[in-house]
């Protein structure tokens, strides 16, 4: 479920699987419409990724095709998730073991590391953009 709030908009998602279907209800200002997707298996949505990976364990050069859910065009899409392996990797002066992958999606490959708590400790997407964990000492 997701809520968002502000002086303009309420907006809620709702979302469940019925069957093979992913039924998403969406209400904005009150105004509730409901959809259903034909999905041949559940998806996972983008702020699970990291949690899905960290809590199973994957060798290097393995390759995952998993169905990822865009709610933008509220569609299953497939991307292909290569692990690369653990890593230690430096964020201010702290020292972390991490979990490196790839994801690529409509060509476009994005590496990621993370935590075995499933935290995002960095992200290199295209044109050179990075995101990173910061902590509140540094």
């Amino acid at each position: 479920n997701y809520d968002l709030k502000n002086r303009l908009i309420h907006l809620q998602l709702e979302g469940r699987i019925e069957q093979k279907n992913l039924n998403i209800t969406t209400t904005i200002n009150g105004e509730e419409h409901t959809i259903d997707i034909p999905i041949t298996e559940p998806p996972i949505v983008p702020i699970a990724l990291a949690d899905f990976l960290a809590f199973r364990q994957f060798k290097a050069g393995e390759m995952l095709n998993l169905p990822l859910f865009d709610p933008m065009s509220m569609t299953n899409e497939v991307v292909i998730i290569r692990i690369i392996g653990l890593e230690t990797i430096t964020i201010g002066d702290k020292d972390f073991e991490a979990l490196h992958y790839q994801m690529r999606k409509n060509n476009i490959t994005l590496d990621g590391w993370i935590d075995y708590q499933g935290n995002t400790l960095r992200e290199e997407g295209m044109y050179g953009i990075v995101m990173q964990k910061e902590f509140e000492d540094e």
